[in-house]
């Protein structure tokens, strides 16, 4: 399927990403809120099969790329900052490590 649908490579980024957010969600709703919420199995399938229609119908049709590219554009910033300063911290976490090895 991914040398018919190369997007699909991609999407599997997406699909990680969703299972982070349901497992996020979960985990600060029992511990910030007290609460419990889950998704069950129906839930979490449709989400996946939503994500790889989305894709797929993304990869093919030159509308919606145009109708997603600003989304996509504003989408990236906090992407980006999110990046940056997680390498910042890595590396201030691993300057010691690097010091020792004379890196």
């Amino acid at each position: 399927m991914v040398e018919k649908y190369p997007i699909l490579e991609h999407t599997a980024f997406l699909l990680i990403g969703y299972v982070g957010l349901i497992l996020l969600v979960e985990m600060s709703a029992l511990y910030a809120f007290h609460t419990h919420i889950h998704f069950g199995p129906v839930g979490k399938f449709s989400g996946v099969l939503i994500i790889i229609a989305l894709s797929i119908w993304y990869a093919r049709s030159a509308p919606m790329r145009q109708v997603c590219r600003p989304v996509f554009r504003i989408a990236n910033v906090p992407m980006v900052l999110y990046a940056k300063v997680s390498s910042m911290l890595i590396g201030w976490l691993l300057w010691p490590f690097k010091k020792l090895l004379g890196r």
